[in-house]
């Protein structure tokens, strides 16, 4: 379903709010959402336990998350390949027929910046066309509204 995309992050202190357009689709016990930012393409998978975001394009990363549990960013930038550790510490979501959010917090990199990231993906619904009416002026001419 298209989706209203919302992703509020704190990292290190420092709040920031994207605000983009994308495509929901509900998977056994999750989701996933795709939506593009800055000219790259993006994707959040979620599957009851476990979330993983990917993004490719100008810059390619891949990020897992597993609460309580220490993995790794794989990063491509330049044609440079860099790779950092991640320790989620909470990792919670909320899926329904309207859409869905994921909540985490995790330290990333040696210096364990905390990094809290909520995303969330509602139904968006196009405007309704207005109906076409036909109007009879005074002078007996027609006009549209």
């Amino acid at each position: 379903m298209k989706v209203k995309i919302k992703i509020k992050s704190n990292i290190g202190g420092e709040e920031s709010v994207f605000r983009t357009h994308g495509t929901l689709t509900f998977t056994p016990g999750g989701f996933s959402a795709e939506y593009r930012l800055d000219g790259d393409n993006c994707l959040i998978e979620y599957d009851g336990l476990n979330a993983v975001q990917r993004r490719s394009g100008h810059l390619t990363f891949i990020m897992q998350f597993s609460r309580g549990e220490r993995t790794e960013c794989v990063l491509l930038e330049g044609g440079t390949k860099f790779s950092f550790p991640i320790f989620t510490q909470s990792l919670s979501a909320s899926v329904s027929e309207e859409g869905c959010t994921l909540r985490l917090v995790y330290l990333q990199g040696e210096e364990r910046e905390r990094t809290e990231v909520l995303f969330s993906a509602e139904h968006w619904r196009e405007r309704e066309q207005r109906p076409q009416i036909n109007v009879k002026t005074a002078d007996g001419a027609g006009c549209l509204h």
